[in-house]
Formats: structure tokens, C-alpha cells, sequence
């Protein structure tokens, strides 16, 4: 299935990602991934597909990170790492949380080829859902969205959406998850990793992907 661009056009929207200009983006890869195999065991537990992080725990492994958001004075709230399974974990058209709320997401590992969908779908026909929506009853047991405070909501499923946008994480992205949207790993996938950053709600950047035209 394609996906229709022109929806954009039509509605005058803001894409809802947009890629940053990071040069070393590759290096904090790398040294999150490290962190995440070293001092953690989220990967080689059976993995929860989001994972909150002691920010404090993550600079303190992740130096180019911190390097990062210094220079562009960027003071995180919440640290997640999210970590896809194919064999555990299915894709369904969601956004997190309602409202528009931006973030960073970072390509972690075995992110090319897999790619996120995005969708025009009316906010007033998402419902709230809860973590058993993202458990597959013919697979693994696992849970979604603990311990975080912002809610999952679902499009109706009696009906096929079109996807009006898509995005390959291969590099940080400015991202707006109230935008509905799925992820869908690449044919024959290993586990996939990426990392994302929540700063202040109430900044411009958490409110618009317009915010970081700067960077």
C-alpha cells in the first residue's frame, strides 16, 4: 500500500517528524545501545516494548548525549527506551498520547528498513485504550506502557486507513506522536531499538515540530 502526501497539502498540515541535523548521531547510537547491553537487562529479559530510563543513570553512561543536549541547552523530563520484537510484538495504528506532545526519537538498532506510518485519521474517533491492546493473545505476554502517565488511543478497526506519510528511522527525528501512527519492522528484523526524549510540555519545542526548524 502507498500513502496519499497530498493529504497534507489538502489540510495545509505540519508534517509530524521532522530529521535533525545531528553529525554525531551515530556516536550517541552506539554508546545508548552500550548502555542499554552493560548496565541494564532490557534487552535480555523478555522486552517490554517501552521502557522508561533514570535520566541521570543514562548521561552519566551516554557522554555525547549529554554533550548534545548541553549545547543546545535541551533539559530532558522522561528517557524511554523502546524496544520492538518482532516475535512478541505487533504493530496497531495508535497515538501517544492525544494531544500534540513532540519528542526526539533516536534510531538505535536495526531501525533501517523499518518504517512509521502515519495516518489521517479524526481525533474524535480515537478511544482510550489500555496495555492489553498491545498484547497479541497468540504470542508472548507483555506489557505496554507502564508506569507513565499519558494515555493510548485507538482508531476504530472496522474500517483500513490510509497512510498519509511514512518515515525511515535512520536518523533522530523530531517527532509528534498524537499523530496516529504504526511502526512496521523490516522482513526478517532482529529486535528493534530506538531511544526517545520528552522535555517541559509547556516549551514550544514539545509543542510544535515548526520549534525545531533551528536544528
Amino acid at each position: 500500500m502507498g500513502f496519499d502526501s497530498s493529504v497534507f497539502r489538502q489540510h495545509q498540515m505540519t508534517k509530524p517528524y521532522k530529521f535533525l541535523n545531528i553529525p554525531d548521531h551515530e556516536q550517541v547510537s552506539q554508546e545508548v545501545l552500550a548502555f542499554l547491553e552493560q548496565h541494564t537487562d532490557l534487552i535480555n529479559a523478555c522486552p517490554q516494548f517501552w521502557n522508561p530510563l533514570e535520566i541521570k543513570s543514562v548521561l552519566r553512561h551516554v557522554p555525547s548525549l549529554m554533550r548534545f543536549l548541553k549545547q543546545h541547552k535541551l533539559l530532558p523530563v522522561e528517557m524511554v527506551a523502546i524496544i520492538f520484537d518482532p516475535a512478541t510484538t505487533y504493530t496497531r495504528i495508535h497515538a501517544d498520547p492525544l494531544e500534540t506532545y513532540v519528542r526526539i526519537l533516536w534510531p538505535v538498532k536495526n531501525c533501517p528498513g523499518s518504517v512509521t506510518k502515519f495516518y489521517d485519521i479524526p481525533k474524535e474517533l480515537l478511544t482510550e485504550g489500555t496495555e492489553t491492546d498491545w498484547k497479541d493473545p497468540s504470542k508472548v505476554h507483555l506489557d505496554h506502557y507502564t508506569n507513565i502517565d499519558q494515555g493510548v488511543w485507538y482508531p476504530p478497526l472496522d474500517r483500513e486507513w490510509l497512510p498519509m506519510d511514512q518515515v525511515e528511522l535512520l536518523a533522530p527525528i523530531a517527532f509528534d506522536g498524537s499523530v496516529p501512527h504504526s511502526v512496521h519492522p523490516a522482513p526478517g528484523m532482529d529486535i528493534r531499538i530506538s531511544f526517545t526524549i520528552f522535555f517541559d510540555k509547556n516549551l514550544p519545542i514539545s509543542k510544535s515540530i515548526d520549534a525545531w526548524d533551528n536544528m
